[in-house]
């Protein structure tokens, strides 16, 4: 898979992710992190590795009832997946998303 390709596919994989969230399907976070895991290339860059934690942290965060990943709330992880989607799918400079007026470093 190219680069190109793979922030294509983790773009996918985010906007999944947030469609599952916000239809209460958190059983496909897990299924949708291990796979995204199983298919990113080691080397991916910034921005895969990022939407990589991001899923990580997300399936966490919901394991342990939205704690321990302040200042992100239940319902802040499917914006913060479409934002870094989004600057996936554009394939420019990619930032960390900001929440609530505040950069969001690696979840």
């Amino acid at each position: 898979m190219t680069q190109r390709e793979s922030s294509e596919h983790m773009a996918r994989t985010l906007r999944e992710a947030a469609s599952a969230h916000r239809s209460r399907d958190f059983a496909r976070l897990q299924s949708l992190y291990d796979q995204a895991d199983a298919d990113a290339p080691r080397e991916s860059g910034v921005a895969i590795a990022y939407a990589l934690r991001l899923l990580d942290a997300w399936v966490d965060a919901y394991n342990h009832r939205w704690q321990y990943h302040e200042p992100i709330e239940s319902e802040d992880w499917p914006a913060l997946a479409e934002e870094v989607a989004a600057s996936l799918s554009d394939g420019g400079m990619f930032s960390p998303p900001k929440l609530r007026g505040v950069e969001v470093r690696a979840p």
